[in-house]
């Protein structure tokens, strides 16, 4: 794959000094989210994605605003809920608190149970 190539190279040009304040900066992002999910909510609701999926064959590169959620260690579940103007999927993205596993599950299932027709 391409893109991958560019990705493993780009990172093969980072300096061990750059790569540790990629670290650093790593942490204080997780320990902030994690900071405001606690002082503000139980559950971050976010769409998976900016549109419904994509045909087989459209299967382009788009930018994620889901990642700072991998970024920070936080579980994630996504559900496919609603349907966009093709009628395809469109995913609703459910976020916790880093260790907050089964109440992100929990709240999964009383969506699943009480919310999805």
């Amino acid at each position: 794959n391409k893109k991958m190539s560019e990705m493993i190279k780009e990172g093969l040009r980072t300096s061990y000094e750059k790569y540790h304040e990629s670290l650093e900066l790593q942490a204080a992002l997780a320990k902030r989210l994690d900071t405001e999910i606690q002082e503000t909510c139980d559950i971050i609701i976010d769409v998976s994605a900016n549109q419904e999926a994509p045909y087989e064959n459209d299967m382009g590169i788009k930018k994620d605003h889901n990642l700072i959620y991998t970024m920070c260690h936080t579980p994630a579940l996504g559900m496919p809920i609603f349907a966009g103007e093709e009628g395809l999927p469109v995913g609703v993205q459910f976020v916790a608190r880093r260790f907050d596993d089964y109440k992100l599950l929990y709240f999964a299932k009383f969506v699943e149970d009480n919310l999805i027709q």
